[in-house]
């Protein structure tokens, strides 16, 4: 499989905090679309996913939240 292609995601998270979880809904859904409230799915080339979890891993707490990919 060539590494420069696009690939569907599911990106599933569990946020408590009302903030936070608002902050990765909003950055979530400039890469891809909402299919649940707390479920997106993002059609991503691999190194823009990486920028991506690089970027939900600053907004969220480690201790509190889940983010699956």
């Amino acid at each position: 499989m060539s590494t420069g292609r696009v690939r569907r995601t599911l990106i599933a998270y569990d946020i408590p905090h009302d903030r936070r979880r608002t902050r990765i809904a909003k950055a979530l859904s400039q890469y891809g679309d909402r299919i649940q409230y707390s479920v997106f799915v993002v059609d991503i080339l691999p190194a823009s996913l990486v920028r991506l979890m690089v970027e939900l891993k600053g907004l969220i707490d480690t201790t509190e939240d889940s983010i699956l990919f």
